[in-house]
């Protein structure tokens, strides 16, 4: 089999993304596996598809993540007495999820 056909790319898409490299590795392998795909149509469909994978998969990812800091502030406030301490946790909180966002 080829190395441009689309069974064989659509195996080397699946495996880049089951990988999860960062952004930037991810779309120079993804435009790797596009020129190959030369002028099969079947094939160059692929890689579109596997983008928006990538991104749905991203945006899964971050919001798991700014699940668990709600559900671990949510956890945490009900045992806080003190009104400092309380504060104090929902900035800490507050921080976790802006670095969530900003480092997806």
């Amino acid at each position: 089999m080829e190395s441009g056909c689309p069974e064989v790319l659509g195996e080397r898409l699946l495996s880049l993304l089951l990988e999860e490299p960062a952004p930037a590795e991810f779309a120079r392998r993804l435009d790797e596996i596009d020129e190959q795909a030369g002028d099969a149509q079947p094939a160059r469909r692929q890689v579109p598809v596997a983008r928006d994978v990538r991104t749905l998969l991203d945006r899964y990812r971050r919001r798991a993540g700014e699940l668990a800091v709600r559900y671990d502030t949510a956890g945490d406030l009900p045992s806080l007495r003190d009104l400092e301490t309380v504060l104090q946790s929902i900035v800490r909180r507050g921080r976790q999820l802006l670095a969530l966002t900003w480092h997806t």
